[in-house]
């Protein structure tokens, strides 16, 4: 077995391993746990496979996986070339072209996908070959008969106004609930189970098949403060695609020059302070100094400085001071604000209880610069001494809670706050 190897492909998150794309990931929702191409024979034994030719080429937010498998056991011979691709887009293309290199019989050859067993009861849109469509659910209780028949398509909803859709080429594809063998997933395969079996292959027969997967709608972006030790397993884990970074006046970029995810600068100092954006891969950028709210004056420095990019402003401290001291023009394109929740004690008890707060925020800040994307920054990184808490089981469901609470809310991005404090197991979950 080979090693993990994590990848990016725009807002999606997976790693490769042995062949195989695992744990696909948007907004920190797992919603496919595994792509992958089986051979099984007439008595359903998977024909195991070894790489061959292995090239792989990826950036911060895209990657292109090309290979063979070649299939043997007891006489089979069957060899399948393989080219992955995933974009900045979110678009990820997983073509299969087998090739028998003996006769056999065979229940099974092509591509498989389990989507995650957490969606069990959400809603998913599924699409048929002849054009028609209906909205459905994935089981909540284990379906004794496959739930979807005639599957061209699979469209999930990880998180409000965001949509994830697979599609199927190539066969005809059914769904089937893997809970009844004891696997967390709901497996889409070729070959319906209806049709006759074994299949006789002959040799020199060809498979073609594609899977690929989209995205639309524009769902929580997530974000983590810089830290160019940060682990990128675990960033990528929790769904994190953007770093949050502050410039205090006079600070030097060029660490950030290096960050492997885009960056949401954060400037603390006046125009004058500003340094030298060349070569920082921006995904937004906003001007907040520590005292008082933004003047507009700045975002429209930063406008002219920062052409294209996302600009805007907010306070440093709490959404108290920006509320009670609002911006003195419009048409920012980002509102920032943090969010400190111990800024009134630091009792455990209440984090969970306070998350609604958030959803509160929003709403109001919306009001102050309508049309501006919201940033929401927890700000529970100031209280250093609470690092622990925030690693562990309390800290976990925090930020579920916080982020589902976010995504509601029509917030478009949200710092999870310091990389090194993000707790090392993310519990799966999705919106439903």
């Amino acid at each position: 077995m080979s090693d993990p190897r994590p990848l990016r492909a725009g807002p999606w998150s997976l790693t490769f391993m042995d062949g195989d794309l695992r744990d696909l990931r948007v907004d920190g929702v797992c919603v496919v746990q595994r792509i992958y191409a089986a051979v099984r024979d007439e008595r359903w034994r998977t024909i195991p496979g070894t790489l061959q030719n292995l090239h792989i080429d990826a950036g911060p937010d895209r990657f292109r996986i090309m290979f063979r498998r070649q299939h043997r056991l007891d006489g089979i011979a069957y060899d399948a070339d393989f080219a992955i691709a995933g974009g900045a887009d979110g678009h990820i293309a997983i073509a299969f072209q087998g090739v028998a290199g003996s006769a056999f019989q065979r229940n099974r050859i092509g591509l498989c996908v389990l989507h995650d067993g957490a969606l069990a009861g959400s809603p998913v849109r599924v699409e048929h070959n002849d054009g028609r469509s209906e909205e459905s659910r994935f089981p909540l209780l284990i379906s004794p008969h496959q739930p979807f028949f005639d599957v061209a398509a699979l469209t999930v909803r990880p998180r409000p106004g965001r949509e994830a859709t697979v599609r199927f080429h190539g066969e005809v594809f059914e769904s089937e609930d893997q809970r009844n063998w004891g696997d967390f997933s709901f497996k889409t395969y070729s070959t319906p189970q209806a049709r006759p079996k074994p299949l006789a292959v002959a040799v020199g027969d060809r498979v073609e098949q594609r899977v690929e997967l989209s995205l639309s709608g524009h769902g929580l972006a997530l974000a983590a403060e810089w830290d160019p030790t940060a682990d990128a397993g675990l960033l990528a884990a929790w769904g994190v695609s953007r770093l949050r970074a502050v410039l205090a006046p006079g600070g030097d970029p060029a660490p950030l020059r290096g960050a492997p995810l885009p960056l949401d600068l954060v400037l603390a100092g006046p125009p004058e302070s500003w340094p030298d954006f060349a070569g920082l891969r921006l995904a937004s950028a906003v001007t907040v100094p520590t005292d008082r709210t933004t003047p507009t004056a700045w975002v429209e420095r930063l406008r002219e400085r920062l052409p294209g990019v996302a600009v805007g402003g907010g306070h440093h401290r709490q959404f108290t001071e920006l509320n009670r001291n609002r911006p003195d023009g419009a048409g920012w394109g980002v509102l920032d604000i943090a969010v400190d929740p111990w800024v009134h004690g630091e009792e455990a008890a209440s984090l969970l209880p306070n998350v609604p707060a958030l959803a509160a925020i929003a709403a109001s800040a919306q009001l102050i610069m309508p049309g501006a994307a919201l940033h929401l920054a927890l700000a529970h990184g100031r209280r250093t001494h609470l690092a622990e808490r925030h690693r562990g089981e309390l800290g976990t469901r925090w930020l579920h809670r916080a982020i589902d609470t976010a995504a509601a809310a029509g917030v478009a991005t949200l710092s999870l706050g310091p990389a090194q404090w993000l707790p090392s197991r993310p519990r799966d979950g999705a919106a439903g």
